[in-house]
């Protein structure tokens, strides 16, 4: 059974917005709208009042009104559990005020508040789902930012295994999954091991090119054969 979310866990003292930035996930969107819970829109999550606050609060997170964002997001937790939506709905708001918490400096609420978000997920879909995994990469990254790099570590290997078991190891999400973990390594100076990793994604990258190429000329020699039968 998973567990019930509580508004209790959303009060809070204001910080100072930190300027810290991502250490070893170089893509982050400063802007937070492609990560920690953002969603690409849809019809049905636009008609979702839940999900209309959660825009906002990433909006205004993204403008540096923390405390506006904060009520937004406090706002849509409220609803997604009103509605009994698990996911995306509570687990997202909780990922995305995680981040907030960061922001503020506030590292032991935004860790908690993840990991509240984790068992949530965990409750609906179990640790081994792929979608549970999805996750983690996000989390890691605060782990390393709060000083603890071990619990990073940990869940980045937890969430390279659940791709490879579902994916298989010739995959884009597994690959994925080994190239969050070769950045960890290089930025805790273990060029060594991130250099072994590197040449194994490098392998099933160039595994998923030659399928994808490979899938493009039996295309062209059934649609070559379609017009000889013409």
């Amino acid at each position: 059974m998973r567990a019930k979310i509580s508004l209790i866990f959303l009060s809070g003292s204001i910080f100072l917005l930190s300027q810290n930035n991502c250490a070893w996930a170089q893509n982050e969107d400063p802007s937070v709208l492609t990560r920690f819970g953002a969603l690409k829109a849809s019809s049905a999550l636009n008609n979702a009042n839940w999900y209309q606050l959660d825009q906002k609060a990433r909006k205004a997170l993204s403008d540096g009104d923390i405390a506006q964002a904060e009520q937004f997001w406090k706002e849509a937790c409220a609803l997604a559990e009103s509605s009994n939506n698990v996911y995306p709905g509570v687990v997202n708001c909780l990922i995305g005020l995680s981040r907030l918490y960061h922001d503020k400096n506030n590292f032991g609420e935004s860790d908690r508040v993840y990991e509240l978000a984790m068992r949530n997920m965990e409750g609906l879909v179990g640790r081994s789902a792929p979608d549970y995994a999805k996750q983690l990469p996000d989390l890691a990254w605060l782990y390393l930012k709060h000083g603890k790099p071990d619990k990073a570590e940990y869940i980045l290997k937890q969430a390279a295994k659940t791709n490879e078991s579902a994916y298989g190891s010739k995959s884009n999400q597994y690959m994925e999954s080994l190239k969050e973990y070769a950045n960890f390594l290089n930025n805790q100076n273990r060029n060594n091991e991130a250099s072994l990793l590197e040449l194994q994604i490098k392998k099933i990258e160039e595994h998923i090119s030659e399928s994808k190429n490979n899938t493009q000329s039996d295309m062209q020699v059934d649609q070559s054969g379609q017009s000889d039968g013409n």
